[in-house]
């Protein structure tokens, strides 16, 4: 007899062009396992559930969505604040020097 988490990891494994590892994920953007595993715990990866082996599973569709919601809207030209244009060393004028 096959037992449920067996039975689950075998659908995932099945499934596995659609599916990715936490360390597949990350490979991805150049970072660890443990990062996408955070995303999964705060919920940010939708479709990301966790197998009875407490193994995460995250569907391909998250990571599309995941850059999406990463990506900056379109904003029209102007409407951002320029930076100020200033010196490196503007920060001494407020510091006030020692008496040395």
């Amino acid at each position: 007899m096959i037992s449920a988490g067996r039975r689950c990891t075998r659908v995932a494994a099945s499934a596995g062009k659609d599916m990715l590892s936490p360390v597949e994920f990350g490979r991805r953007f150049g970072r660890s396992a443990s990062w996408a595993k955070d995303l999964c715990r705060r919920g940010e990866l939708p479709g990301a559930f966790r197998l009875p082996n407490k193994r995460w599973t995250i569907p391909e569709a998250a990571v599309a969505a995941y850059v999406a919601s990463r990506q900056a809207p379109d904003v029209p030209i102007g409407t951002i604040r320029p930076r100020t244009t200033g010196s490196i060393s503007d920060w001494r004028k407020l510091r006030p020097r020692s008496a040395a």
